[in-house]
């Protein structure tokens, strides 16, 4: 045999080796794909299985809330206006010769009327199901203003430009926020800003008051858990920004088309 004919031989025999190795490669890495196609379908349903679970349980959440309002507002205070109607009317037959002051008594009455509204008023605000968060959060701001404290809120947008679901947490978070900064923060002024345009939300706050304190209430991680739901319902991300004096914290999340 000729050396050319056992070159073209060695040729042809290392072709087929190397189309072999190209057929096998291709095989391999279809193969791999294939695996991480199906490992990527079973994280999206863990991560969905996951939403919805957590959608669940704030709904479920939400609704408890509810219905606590409303026991709350219609049983308990209620209950309560009569019972201090009856004392009135006590307090009146027995008359001024009894020496008998009824006057802490409904004093004690009025303020525990008034904690419990506030109360039933902070699980589920009627305005917040009925008109939505900004007003909702403009009421926030006029409950919670008090000599020794000025809350402000600006903003760009309406009531119809967040979504319904995302209107809820939203609130919440900047209920937990702002509740943060008032029993842990110590501070005089908490300035809340709110804007929008057509792709994403933006929530800032800030407070003046000891920053390295307000910290999500992380003693007992019921405040931070709570906000962590939220934003991861809402796809958020969350800044914390040390401020002098102060804390601040930013939150983004996409805006929903309505």
């Amino acid at each position: 045999m000729e050396d050319k004919e056992i070159i073209n031989i060695i040729l042809m025999l290392l072709s087929g080796m190397l189309f072999l190795v190209v057929i096998l490669l291709i095989i391999m890495k279809q193969s791999q794909m294939k695996v991480n196609e199906e490992k990527f379908q079973r994280q999206e349903l863990i991560i969905k299985h996951k939403s919805e679970l957590l959608s669940y349980s704030l709904k479920g959440q939400e609704k408890e809330r509810s219905r606590l309002s409303v026991e709350l507002h219609d049983g308990i205070v209620s209950k309560l206006n009569i019972i201090n109607l009856k004392m009135g009317s006590l307090e009146m037959e027995l008359g001024k010769e009894s020496g008998i002051s009824f006057h802490p008594i409904h004093e004690l009455l009025k303020t525990t009327i008034e904690d419990t509204r506030r109360m039933s008023h902070e699980l589920m605000p009627v305005v917040l199901e009925n008109f939505g968060v900004i007003t909702a959060l403009e009421e926030m701001k006029e409950m919670g203003s008090s000599p020794t404290l000025s809350i402000s809120l600006k903003t760009n947008l309406s009531d119809a430009d967040i979504d319904d679901e995302d209107s809820i947490h939203l609130y919440r978070i900047t209920q937990e926020l702002v509740n943060n900064s008032i029993k842990h923060a110590q501070c005089s002024a908490i300035d809340i800003h709110l804007w929008g345009d057509k792709v994403q939300i933006q929530l800032e706050l800030k407070d003046n008051g000891l920053g390295a304190v307000a910290k999500l209430n992380e003693k007992s991680g019921l405040g931070l858990r709570n906000i962590q739901s939220r934003l991861l319902f809402l796809n958020a991300s969350m800044e914390m920004q040390d401020q002098n004096p102060g804390l601040g914290f930013k939150i983004s999340f996409p805006k929903k088309e309505r």
